[in-house]
């Protein structure tokens, strides 16, 4: 009996071993598909691939193929493992610009993707593909027009004078202010008047709704995070968990303010001229009164009102989009640029200086011309974008069989394709010591020296960001506000360096920015 006892757990043993050693095997054979084609690939762990760390929350989206891009110096594009599948990074700036725009109807769609029960996070423009993607593209671009953005400046405008108030209340040398979290405020008084049509008063009341659904959003505890990097990443795995953007709390918070608004405007027949007062014609017409004439190849509105139509949680979702995606990276950007000019006081004088000259000649009220005329401020906040771009990442999925041109390379169809903004715009190749924060960079001169396709903070092509105009406006106008009336400077609580955070999928620091906020002695305002 002892005998078949010990026989039966060495079967048991080899078994093991067996499955061990098949699994080990099949991985093998799965990580040799890049270097059987010629292609550098970082060294991958078995099951995991290159996505060891990312599953660790060790590194963010945007990290992990910042270090898959620096596995390849002087490569055109280096291959790497999502789990068991091939993906790939391209670093050459002439593919990329085939990927982004030349060959764009081979990487119209973007890989990223969520679970077709989350409506507002499926059917928003970011999450979109294919015909209805272009459909709604085309609808929506009348709404970011120069000529649109200067209509919503006024909103945009009381925010940031808002965000002064709020300033004047709560700093002093001995207090700093948490950079972060009221820049977080200030973006999402913003979002709401300009999306929604509504006072959030995040700046005022600690317990504002609006800013109390942008933290849950993006909260990024440990299931959190890995649901983000599944979107990101394993995108057909969402819909097998029931993976979200947004959760059911923030689903009903945000249609409710859509619809009840949208109900109260059409009753009273109130018009505002922002992004809500766009949807309600998209609503009622299915085009925006000064849109112009669409190609007929293009939209074909029997066909394309059938793949996506402007009602329920069509509408909601794309609200839902300019808030999360407005708030948080309006207001990254402008937090790491005040974190900037205080450990650069000589950037931060040129650039009040070009503010109170501007604010003299406007008597304290700049316009939207006054704004985007100003050179130094221009490149200031191109800076910002260079070292900190707040999407860190560009990601597409080839959707045939693909020759890279002028390589011995196919892309296979269903491949994941990204551009690592992180390793493009700090690649000491393009932009000589990358981690020194230079608005010189962005001189006149410089810029038409900058290689195409290495400076892409709002992507390029078809896909590039919708909203740029806008976020451009919302950072530009809080600057301009808040350094007409204060000196930043750091204070002994300031990281020095900055850490990003592991986790986030928008660039953001692991902690707070404490900054301190001096009143100037010559006030503009």
């Amino acid at each position: 009996m002892e005998a078949l006892t010990d026989y039966a757990i060495w079967e048991i043993v080899l078994l093991l071993v067996s499955v061990l050693v098949t699994i080990y095997l099949y991985y093998v054979s799965k990580f040799s598909y890049w270097k059987s084609r010629g292609v550098v690939t970082p060294k991958p762990v078995p099951v995991f691939g290159n996505f060891l760390m990312g599953m660790l929350q060790k590194q963010s989206p945007g990290q992990i193929v910042q270090r898959v891009y620096n596995a390849g110096p002087g490569e055109p594009y280096v291959g790497f493992y999502i789990f068991g599948r091939p993906a790939i990074v391209i670093r050459d700036p002439s593919i990329i610009k085939h990927v982004l725009v030349k060959d764009f109807n081979i990487f119209a769609d973007r890989h990223v993707s969520t679970s077709k029960n989350d409506t507002l996070g499926s059917q928003n423009l970011f999450m979109l593909h294919g015909e209805p993607w272009k459909y709604l593209r085309v609808k929506l671009s009348p709404t970011f027009t120069s000529g649109r953005m200067k209509k919503m400046f006024p909103m945009v405008a009381v925010c940031a004078r808002q965000l002064v108030d709020y300033l004047l209340d709560h700093s002093g040398e001995k207090d700093p202010v948490e950079v972060k979290e009221t820049t977080a405020k200030y973006a999402t008084d913003v979002i709401s008047s300009c999306a929604f049509g509504i006072e959030s008063n995040s700046l005022k009341d600690p317990n504002a709704e609006f800013r109390e659904f942008g933290r849950k959003v993006f909260n990024f505890t440990r299931y959190r995070t890995l649901e983000v990097l599944g979107i990101f990443f394993v995108p057909s795995l969402m819909s097998f968990i029931n993976g979200s953007f947004f959760t059911r709390k923030t689903t009903k918070f945000l249609r409710k303010v859509f619809w009840d608004t949208i109900s109260y405007r059409e009753k009273n027949r109130i018009t505002r001229e922002d992004f809500l007062d766009l949807l309600i014609q998209l609503k009622n017409k299915g085009h925006v009164d000064s849109e112009e004439k669409e190609d007929e190849n293009v939209l074909n509105e029997e066909k394309s009102s059938s793949l996506f139509e402007f009602k329920g949680d069509n509408l909601v979702a794309q609200p839902a989009l300019f808030f999360t995606a407005g708030f948080e990276t309006n207001a990254t950007t402008l937090s790491f640029t005040l974190y900037e000019l205080a450990l650069q006081p000589h950037i931060q004088k040129r650039l009040r200086a070009e503010i109170a000259e501007i604010m003299d000649k406007s008597n304290g009220t700049p316009t939207y011309e006054d704004v985007f005329g100003m050179k130094y401020l221009g490149m200031v906040v191109s800076e910002t974008l260079r070292k900190y771009p707040p999407l860190p990442l560009l990601d597409r999925i080839c959707l045939q069989d693909y020759k890279v041109p002028e390589r011995n390379l196919i892309i296979e169809k269903n491949t994941p394709v990204y551009i690592a903004l992180l390793g493009l715009h700090r690649d000491p190749e393009y932009y000589p010591d990358p981690e020194l924060y230079d608005p010189e960079r962005f001189t006149e001169e410089n810029k038409r020296l900058q290689k195409p396709y290495t400076y892409l903070p709002f992507g390029d092509g078809p896909h590039n960001c919708i909203g740029l105009r806008f976020g451009l406006m919302s950072v530009k106008t809080g600057l301009v506000h808040i350094l007409s009336q204060f000196e930043v400077k750091p204070c002994k609580e300031t990281p020095i360096p900055l850490v990003l955070s592991t986790r986030s999928s928008v660039l953001a620091s692991v902690s707070g920015i404490p900054l301190t906020f001096i009143r100037s002695k010559a006030q503009t305002l």
